[in-house]
């Protein structure tokens, strides 16, 4: 836009969106001011000030949306933490004025895209985003009447947080840029809430186990994909870190991740080591020495959490496992776990699905916490059930393609930058491997940033300026 560009070009050359743009922002400032609406005004030029921020400083918008939404959880298991401090006023969070400077920016940069610096798309996923967000808002719109501002307010809880891999993809276009926003999520992942542990275990004290962790489930998937992230960096030579350090740092996050028993992630871990043997990305008779340097760090994880468990719940490792892991098959709601307690909320969930299968309920009820249908409820922790329940399977099925589509892109995309060693290719790793892990995690959990954060970036990576991208 003319107002966002370094020359001092005439207005009249200006592509005439653009005029009729700036003509309207002009007239609504004008009407607010004449007519007495100060505190709209000043809404307004607050959140336009923020969209502007987020349109040119894309490192700086996420690294305060990393900052203000998701570093504070780390704390999110020491007594007495409350998010309080996040609330701004009128139900908004601090995170949502983030995200909708950055959903705003998505709009500007689409809509007064540069015709010399425009990158068509040929992921084929225009359409398909559209289609959803136009699915999206209409399940907002429908029930306005209903429960008012609740309808966009639980949208903006539970879907705002698409609008963060959309960003990513549009402003990280360049090789340097996704350089820089690798090292800030691998440091906000993985080095940020390792050197905070003896902070957490001061706090809340040094006892482990289910009912005595370290990290929430979304931490713990972070501390995951960031050594994943750290990984793949290293192997192939965009990050430089000493091989000690890397071999420590690996040795803690394994540590970390097996005794805070998040099954959630100990199934998504298996679901990364899987997938990277399914890229053959793990290939032992390559890399020898890498291989037994892995396996030794391995049985000193294991070593050090055996003892560890053993010192601080009298039991071993095996048993530790076996206890967590034979959880998950013991589903009857007679027995007392949160396995059970999960496929009782999804048997409870799905009969609101199956009231409405087609457009589901829409936005507003808040899982009966609005007070307005009289039922007290939670969400049904599984993104597939949220999903049908408030969208029904139109809007699920959208979803999954967008889905499906960015991972056959990723997988394509990633055999021709192997064949031209393409230094995008560790991005694209990391994205398809995040893709798969965590449509995994969300089989227990809905969306979370750090997974929306690293698919971003791989998406960024596929608009390399090697392979043109055409409209379809």
């Amino acid at each position: 836009m003319f107002f966002l560009k370094t020359n001092k070009s005439h207005l009249l050359r200006q592509p005439p969106l653009e005029i009729l743009f700036c003509l309207f922002v002009f007239l609504i400032t004008g009407y607010l001011l004449f007519h007495g609406y100060l505190y709209q005004l000043t809404f307004i030029v607050l959140l336009s000030g923020c969209v502007y921020i987020s349109f040119r400083f894309p490192l700086l918008t996420v690294f305060l949306l990393i900052a203000l939404a998701v570093l504070p959880t780390i704390f999110q298991m020491v007594p007495n933490y409350s998010e309080e401090w996040t609330r701004v006023g009128f139900g908004i969070r601090i995170e949502d004025v983030v995200l909708v400077s950055m959903l705003g920016a998505v709009f500007l940069k689409v809509i007064f895209r540069a015709k010399s610096s425009y990158l068509q798309d040929n992921l084929s996923l225009s359409v398909y985003i559209i289609l959803f967000g136009l699915w999206i808002l209409f399940e907002i719109i429908r029930n306005v009447g209903i429960y008012g501002l609740s309808a966009p307010g639980e949208f903006r809880y539970r879907y705002l947080i698409l609008s963060v891999p959309l960003y990513i993809t549009l402003f990280f276009s360049s090789t340097e840029k996704r350089k820089k926003l690798l090292k800030l999520l691998i440091v906000s992942s993985l080095f940020f809430p390792i050197m905070c542990v003896p902070i957490i275990g001061k706090l809340k004290g040094w006892s482990i186990g289910p009912d005595a962790r370290f990290f929430s489930a979304s931490i713990s998937l972070g501390l995951l994909y960031g050594l994943l992230a750290l990984s793949l960096g290293k192997k192939y030579r965009i990050i430089k870190i000493k091989e000690i350090l890397y071999w420590l740092i690996f040795v803690i996050s394994g540590l970390m991740i097996i005794i805070d028993s998040h099954r959630s992630v100990w199934i998504a871990t298996v679901t990364v080591v899987v997938v990277l043997f399914w890229i053959k990305e793990i290939n032992y008779s390559k890399r020898m020495n890498r291989t037994l340097l892995a396996i030794l760090s391995i049985i000193i994880i294991l070593t050090l959490t055996n003892q560890i468990l053993i010192s601080k719940t009298e039991t071993n490792l095996i048993d530790y496992l076996a206890g967590r892991t034979s959880a998950l098959l013991k589903l009857d709601e007679s027995y007392n776990n949160t396995a059970s307690w999960r496929v009782a909320q999804w048997k409870e969930q799905m009969t609101k699905f199956i009231a409405s299968p087609i457009i589901g309920e829409g936005f507003g009820s808040y899982w009966g916490f609005s007070g307005i249908k009289g039922d007290l409820g939670v969400s049904p922790h599984n993104l597939y059930i949220q999903t049908l329940v408030k969208l029904g399977s139109v809007g699920l099925v959208f979803y999954l393609m967008i889905v499906v589509k960015i991972f056959f892109k990723f997988k394509h995309t990633a055999t021709k930058y192997k064949i031209k060693d393409d230094p995008g290719l560790p991005l694209l790793i990391l994205g398809l491997v995040v893709l798969i892990a965590s449509h995994v995690f969300y089989m227990a959990y809905s969306f979370e940033y750090y997974s929306f954060l690293f698919i971003g970036l791989g998406v960024a990576s596929l608009k390399n300026e090697k392979y043109s991208i055409n409209a379809k």
